[in-house]
């Protein structure tokens, strides 16, 4: 049993099928639905581990940055490509922003410490100082211009990401995320890590289901 699972680190799934009438009760079961499961999911793994002398495991941290840095392969930066993604959320634009710039909920959703000062010449980090950069070009939830880098990219290269947040039908997002000076040997590894350490977190902790398109 892994303690990470108690409490509030406990993911919970909440989404309706495009059902209008069911919107009321989705954001009940967001607000409140959510710790109410997690509570009673806590004091029962509490009680199975009790009752079966069973020990905790602790939750296992992992990091991208090798225990010596000077040992730190740096990822070849010489070759750059360009990359796009587009994602429909079903959560309003002020929702997807506040997942992608509050830093106690990026803290969470990515399990690690977040950074993040939203206003043009800001600075970010994700994922212990993994990713960081700076913000370039805010524009409260509909646009968010980074200078964005990988600790292991090559010292000073920098790539630029472009998010736009739009909106055709209420309650749900057109998210636009561009990514330009990535370097091509690191292509497959930027966009997925977009939708592992991003989106796919987002949607398992706060419920926002999401589509590709």
């Amino acid at each position: 049993i892994n303690a990470e699972y108690m409490g509030e680190k406990l993911q919970v799934d909440v989404t309706i099928d495009n059902d209008k009438k069911g919107q009321p009760l989705l954001d009940i079961m967001r607000d409140h639905g959510r710790k109410f499961v997690r509570g009673k999911v806590a004091a029962f793994l509490e009680d199975l581990i009790v009752g079966h002398n069973i020990a905790a495991k602790p939750s296992n941290v992992v990091t991208n940055s090798p225990q010596n840095k000077s040992e730190e392969k740096k990822v070849c930066t010489a070759s750059v490509t360009e990359f796009q993604q587009k994602v429909e959320w079903r959560a309003p634009p002020d929702a997807i922003w506040s997942a992608l710039t509050d830093a106690g909920k990026a803290s969470a959703y990515t399990r690690s410490q977040a950074q993040i000062q939203p206003a043009a010449g800001g600075n970010f980090s994700f994922l212990g100082g993994s990713i960081s950069g700076t913000f370039a070009n805010v524009e409260s939830c509909k646009l968010i211009e980074m200078n964005w880098r990988l600790r292991d990219w090559t010292e000073g290269h920098t790539s630029n990401v472009s998010i736009s947040l739009d909106s055709d039908e209420a309650g749900t997002t057109l998210m636009t995320l561009k990514h330009t000076n990535v370097p091509a040997a690191d292509l497959e590894r930027t966009k997925q890590g977009w939708k592992q350490n991003f989106w796919d977190p987002i949607k398992m902790l706060f419920g926002y289901g999401y589509s590709w398109k």
